[in-house]
């Protein structure tokens, strides 16, 4: 009995999300893309904001800031939500240590 190992190439149902196609065109998004983008919700709220009750929640009229498109800021590094958070916690520690290194310095010097 012979076994014959070989590569199946396994084509997805989907490229990728409709308002996705919409703004970017038919190429495949990265996962960084379809977990971003225009993921605000923009209708149906079910509570106005109460220190404006005239204006929806997320209505652009609220800040004298205008952007042209929100999204057009993408994150370079591409962090999701939890490596953010781990390398946020690093710069904290890494900073932490630098602290105690100069906390035994100036113990030093003072003596």
């Amino acid at each position: 009995m012979q076994i014959e190992l070989r590569a199946q190439v396994i084509e997805p149902q989907r490229k990728t999300f409709q308002h996705i196609v919409e703004r970017y065109g038919g190429r495949p998004a990265s996962r960084y893309e379809e977990g971003t983008i225009d993921l605000q919700g923009v209708v149906n709220f079910h509570y106005k904001a109460l220190w404006a009750p005239a204006k929806e929640i997320y209505s652009p009229d609220v800040s004298a800031l205008k952007l042209t498109d929100p999204y057009s800021y993408m994150d370079p590094r591409q962090f999701y939500y939890a490596p953010h958070v781990t390398s946020r916690a690093d710069l904290h520690e890494a900073f932490g240590a630098t602290l105690g290194y100069l906390e035994r310095c100036w113990w030093r010097c003072a003596d």
